[in-house]
């Protein structure tokens, strides 16, 4: 069975017709650039497809490129230096909070008197 439908469009308030389109074709050139400066990228690629390659070839033929820094040891030398180096930051912390402990007695101490 066929039946003879039509479509409607309720205004809302507020709308306007003319900044849906405006909003539109605002989409379709950002969609526009977008393929356009794709196109471009994919042009600058195949042009310096050669340099490229070789520059990744250089990548992979480095001798780090495909080490497994798991088996490098630990340097004892670096750690006791980071260790000593937590140890006199915190010393210095306490003793900054020591005077400042000292100073705020000394300034009641003086209210006080």
């Amino acid at each position: 069975m066929k039946f003879l439908t039509y479509s409607s469009y309720n205004l809302k308030e507020g709308f306007d017709m003319n900044q849906e389109i405006e909003k539109i074709e605002k989409n379709v050139r950002d969609i526009n650039n977008s393929i356009n400066t794709y196109q471009q990228t994919n042009a600058d690629i195949r042009k310096n497809e050669k340099t490229i390659s070789e520059s990744i070839e250089k990548v992979n033929e480095n001798k780090f490129a495909n080490k497994d820094f798991s088996d490098i040891k630990e340097n004892k030398r670096l750690s006791q230096w980071l260790t000593d180096s937590t140890s006199m930051i915190a010393q210095d912390k306490f003793v900054m909070a020591l005077g400042g402990i000292a100073l705020a007695s000394l300034i009641i101490l003086n209210t006080q008197l």
